[in-house]
């Protein structure tokens, strides 16, 4: 059955609002973190919110209440929310925020389904899944992908330092040349375009990709662009250290200059992406003609 949308609206408001006086605290203290890790996060709410106003034809096409599912999320929300705030002291800081911030999730999910409906929801899909993007990674995986990502980017360093004929000693994740040594710490692993990375891949795959089996390359080629797109920028840093001056690791080029080399990353997701839409658009043609052809 369904229901008027100014009553499902004003519910799904009403609740929202409750959710920002329950669970805002979170909120807040994940955009004024001392870490940059979740910078991203005010803009994933903005994109859910592009995505839900934009195709708001098509997800609530067929809106109706789901009053026992969305209940069940919301009060399995409210539980998570409640074990994480009277256990603060059992886990890290981050580890706090990813057992909340996956709390406030489930809330929103669970007052969309209730308000909206379970085929609502299913449209709704990928708006709901980019709520994933707003919860922080735990310790315990964060380390590997901080990691992954350092080795990953320590090695396409050594290749590109390679490839211009400088050949430097590798030792650990340290790269020696004559009079220079760095070290590539875990600082410099590059998380955090590696990230936002993977969001404009995940919105490409959505908006411009039609098929999975086009969209999962995609996807994971991101997690070997990132770092290569890293381990240019460290080999640059180190042949402007040779080359120019040593000071700048001392400079903002080399704390705050990450900018030029994700438009780099981002170029050559680009053209993976152009590739990827043409094989696509190739493949569809010929199974198009394929079926024409048994008819």
């Amino acid at each position: 059955m369904v229901h008027s949308p100014g009553k499902r609206t004003l519910l799904f408001g009403f609740l929202l609002l409750v959710g920002f006086l329950v669970f805002g605290r979170t909120v807040i203290d994940l955009f004024h973190s001392r870490t940059e890790l979740y910078s991203h996060i005010p803009a994933i709410y903005l994109i859910i919110g592009y995505v839900l106003f934009t195709e708001r034809k098509r997800i609530f096409s067929e809106a109706g209440y789901s009053p026992v599912y969305g209940a069940g999320l919301v009060l399995f929300g409210c539980m998570l929310y409640f074990f994480g705030i009277t256990n603060q002291s059992g886990f890290s800081p981050n580890d706090c925020s990813s057992i909340l911030s996956l709390a406030f999730a489930v809330y929103l999910a669970g007052i969309f389904l209730l308000s909206f409906g379970l085929k609502t929801l299913r449209k709704a899909q990928f708006a709901v899944l980019l709520l994933l993007f707003t919860i922080p990674i735990p310790d315990l995986v964060l380390d590997k992908v901080i990691y992954f990502l350092q080795v990953q980017s320590y090695n396409a360093a050594c290749w590109v330092l390679d490839a211009v004929g400088l050949y430097p000693i590798k030792q650990g994740f340290s790269i020696i040349l004559p009079g220079l040594s760095v070290v590539v710490a875990k600082r410099c692993s590059g998380i955090r375009s590696s990230i936002a990375l993977l969001i404009v891949s995940t919105l490409y795959a959505r908006y411009f990709l039609r098929t999975n089996w086009a969209r999962l390359p995609l996807i994971i080629l991101t997690m070997f662009v990132a770092p290569f797109k890293n381990g240019l920028r460290i080999a640059t840093l180190v042949w402007l250290g040779i080359y120019w001056d040593k000071k700048i690791f001392a400079s903002s080029l080399h704390t705050a200059g990450g900018i030029p080399f994700f438009f780099i990353g981002l170029a050559w997701l680009t053209m993976i992406l152009l590739v990827l839409s043409k094989v696509e658009r190739r493949l569809g043609a010929r199974s198009r003609e394929a079926a024409k052809e048994e008819r």
